[in-house]
């Protein structure tokens, strides 16, 4: 499979720099495409929900960061530090960034950008939330960018990734590689970094890892790294 941004498609980025609350936890971003949810499911203040969520809750969520995530309080499915990034299609879609804490609620992120009601998401361009802790409110807040310049990086990367699910090792054979290479757990925590520049076509060896899901990422677009 060909991992490329198409002309009808947008990309989506969930970063957070460092760590929010050092206790563990951290953030999914969860997108419904049918835009129908923004002031029932997806509440304007509060949080999403004060326990796990249910299904028809979750199953109306056709987009989420992580790619693959469980939506209970207690889970690992998150992004504690580090970037990800899904394409989907271009379009309206209300979202909420949230903040699954264990024995607490399903909190929504702090900020105007942190839920959405009937956002556009254009064609052609890539979009930035960012996490931090902010000092003045002592909690976090999301901010939203449009980036194009990252855009431009992840279309001109083209690459391949397999057999996947892996075993053993995994075959990655990419174009017009500028940036490091990585492969980041379901935390965003990075495990490894690849230095290699140009067309690349190697074997990466997957003995040390434990089964389970990971994340390849070459600039800006990442792609889901299942060893069995």
């Amino acid at each position: 499979q060909v991992f490329q941004t198409k002309s009808s498609d947008c990309s989506i980025t969930l970063s957070v720099p460092e760590e929010v609350w050092g206790d563990g936890t951290g953030y999914q971003l969860l997108m419904d495409a049918d835009h129908n949810t923004f002031g029932g499911i997806i509440p304007s203040e509060g949080p999403l929900a004060n326990s796990d969520l249910t299904e028809d809750v979750y199953g109306q969520f056709e987009y989420t960061i992580p790619e693959e995530t469980e939506f209970f309080l207690n889970t690992d499915m998150i992004l504690v530090e580090g970037d990800l990034t899904i394409t989907i299609p271009a379009g309206i879609y209300d979202y909420c960034i949230t903040n699954p804490t264990p024995n607490d609620a399903y909190w929504i992120a702090g900020g105007d950008d942190a839920r959405g009601d009937d956002i556009e998401f254009a064609a052609g361009n890539h979009y930035v939330f960012t996490v931090e802790y902010l000092a003045s409110t002592y909690g976090d807040n999301v901010t939203m960018e449009r980036d194009l310049t990252g855009l431009e990086r992840v279309q001109s990367v083209d690459f391949k990734l397999y057999p996947n699910p892996a075993n053993k090792y995994v075959i990655l054979q990419a174009k017009g590689v500028s940036e490091d290479i990585t492969i980041s757990d379901v935390q965003g925590r990075v495990l490894e970094r690849i230095a290699q520049r140009g067309d690349v076509e190697m074997n990466i060896d997957l003995s040390a890892y434990a089964q389970g899901i990971y994340f390849l990422k070459i600039g800006n677009i990442t792609s889901k790294l299942i060893v069995q």
